[in-house]
């Protein structure tokens, strides 16, 4: 499946939408609140595209994506797997939401510490996943850049996470971002 960057979804990712949410127990909405899987704005019509990754398949429940070729799977329980390579890491996070339908800020938020956005959180454009709009955004340290797309999907809120070596280039961890994202699969 091809990656399809969206212009626009910014508006998903301002601090103070939506409820608070645990990463431990999961998200709630107040009643005034509708979720919603659909952005504020349309995602453009043209839009680049990327090779989906080719290394080990990473699988939770019914998520899955593929780790960059020459990776290898580090982790592999029944919520997260993991994948390291020279570059990075990857995590795969997935949750049951027991059928609550999470907003895109709701997903991006369920997997904080404390509800808390990490520390140099910058939001980026969202993206599209497997045919489904999700989350983008970047935060980090001297020490490690990190990638995270989130999305709500069929009943799981699902995290995938990179995290480079600052010596990567960007736009080297920009293009492993996109080939993961472009592989992922749910059922």
């Amino acid at each position: 499946m091809a990656l399809t960057m969206a212009a626009g979804l910014s508006g998903c990712s301002g601090a103070g939408d939506g409820p608070s949410a645990s990463g431990t127990g999961g998200a709630s909405e107040s009643p005034s609140e509708s979720p919603s899987l659909t952005p504020t704005v349309e995602l453009p019509e043209s839009t680049p595209s990327a090779e989906p990754a080719s290394g080990p398949r990473l699988a939770v429940g019914e998520i899955r994506v593929n780790a960059p070729a020459r990776w290898k799977q580090d982790y592999d329980t029944v919520v997260v797997d993991g994948a390291v390579g020279r570059e990075g890491s990857l995590l795969l996070s997935v949750a049951s939401t027991s059928g609550e339908q999470l907003s895109l800020r709701q997903a991006e938020r369920y997997f904080w510490n404390r509800n808390k956005q990490p520390e140099n959180y910058e939001a980026q454009d969202g993206v599209v996943m497997g045919n489904i709009n999700a989350g983008y955004y970047t935060y980090g340290d001297s020490s490690i850049d990190a990638h995270v797309v989130t999305t709500w999907d069929a009943g799981y809120v699902v995290k995938v996470e990179l995290r480079f070596y600052p010596r990567i280039p960007q736009d080297r961890q920009r293009e492993i971002v996109e080939s993961v994202i472009a592989s992922y699969e749910s059922a």
